[in-house]
C-alpha cells in the first residue's frame, strides 16, 4: 500500500514538472526575438526565413531544424543552408547561395542557370555581361534543371576563369561550340578540360 502511494506521489511529481518544462518552453523567456541571417545577395532575409518557417515569437525549443533547412534548400537559389539556436532569443541562419552563370531562353522569359544547369530565376531582360546558353531542349520553371548540363558546366568554369567577350556556349551534337562577341568561334568538342581548352583557344586568337 505504501509502495503504492509513493508511485502515486512520484507520478504526479512527473507529471508537475513536465508541466512547468512545457510552459517555460512556451513562455516568452525562450522566444525567438532575433533571426539573423547571413550569405544572401540574390535573395532577401524575408525570403529565406519565410522559406525556413522561422518568425519571432516562435518557441526556441520548438524550432524544427530539419524541416527549416529543407524549406531553404528547396528554393531554387539556395545550394545549401544551415541554422543554428542561439539561447535564449536567436536564431542564425547561414545560407550557400547558387551562382548565375548562363541566361537562355525559356518560355516565361530569359532562365538565369548555375553551372549545374539548375533554373534559379526567370527575369525579363538577359544579365549584363553574361553568356548566353544555346542547344537546350528543356527549359523549366525555376527549381528545374535544363538539359544542356555541359554546355552550363563549361559556362560556370568561363565564370571562375572571369573570361570575357564569350556571347554564348553551346551545346551541339559534336560538342560545345563558344561563341566570341568579336566573331570567331572555339569548337572544344566534349566539355573535359575546358579551362586548360579555354585558354589555349584564347591563346591562339591573340597570336
Amino acid at each position: 500500500m505504501r509502495r503504492r502511494r509513493l508511485l502515486v506521489v512520484l507520478g504526479v511529481v512527473v507529471v508537475v514538472l513536465g508541466g512547468v518544462a512545457y510552459g517555460l518552453t512556451m513562455s516568452p523567456l525562450l522566444a525567438v526575438d532575433t533571426v539573423q541571417v547571413r550569405g544572401t545577395s540574390h535573395l532577401t532575409p524575408a525570403q529565406i526565413t519565410a522559406a525556413a518557417g522561422v518568425h519571432d515569437g516562435d518557441a526556441m525549443a520548438w524550432i524544427d531544424t530539419g524541416a527549416a533547412v529543407s524549406g531553404m534548400e528547396a528554393l531554387p537559389y539556395v545550394r545549401g543552408a544551415r541554422i543554428e539556436r542561439e539561447w535564449p532569443h536567436t536564431v542564425r541562419i547561414t545560407v550557400q547561395e547558387r551562382v548565375p552563370v548562363a541566361w537562355l531562353d525559356g518560355p516565361g522569359g530569359k532562365a538565369v542557370v548555375d553551372r549545374s544547369g539548375r533554373v534559379l530565376e526567370t527575369v525579363d531582360a538577359p544579365p549584363p555581361g553574361m553568356a548566353q546558353l544555346v542547344g537546350a531542349k528543356i527549359v523549366p520553371p525555376p527549381g528545374g534543371a535544363v538539359d544542356a548540363v555541359a554546355a552550363a558546366r563549361v559556362a560556370g568554369t568561363l565564370a571562375a576563369l572571369w573570361v570575357g567577350g564569350v556571347s554564348s556556349v553551346e551545346a551541339t551534337d559534336h560538342g560545345i561550340v563558344l561563341h566570341l562577341a568579336a566573331g570567331p568561334e572555339i569548337r572544344m568538342g566534349e566539355a573535359t578540360q575546358v579551362a586548360a581548352k579555354v585558354r589555349a583557344g584564347l591563346a591562339v586568337l591573340d597570336a
